[in-house]
């Protein structure tokens, strides 16, 4: 098992969708949200909003305000790691 940083996830070419666009690796190295602690979902309630967007959730943490998802797509199969805001539970870049 090989285990993900948030450097390894940074340095990665980074995908998003919404309004906002995507995160750059600079700002993925900030945090994916300045929302305080407070308002941010627990790690199991992030992993439940990432199963819902058809991936099959491996595992999960937050670290350096972002949630690191490790998860596979549905539709493909392979390893993916998502940065997701732990506020709103949105991906906002992959690996």
């Amino acid at each position: 098992m090989r285990n993900f940083t948030l450097a390894a996830v940074a340095a990665a070419v980074m995908v998003g969708g919404g309004a906002a666009g995507p995160v750059s690796a600079a700002s993925a190295a900030q945090g994916c949200t300045t929302a305080p602690a407070g308002q941010w979902q627990t790690i199991d309630q992030l992993k439940n909003d990432v199963a819902t967007q058809g991936y099959v959730v491996w595992k999960g943490r937050i670290s350096n305000s972002c949630a690191e998802i490790a998860a596979y797509p549905s539709r493909t199969g392979a390893l993916e790691r998502l940065l997701v805001d732990p506020a709103t539970g949105r991906i906002v870049g992959a690996e």
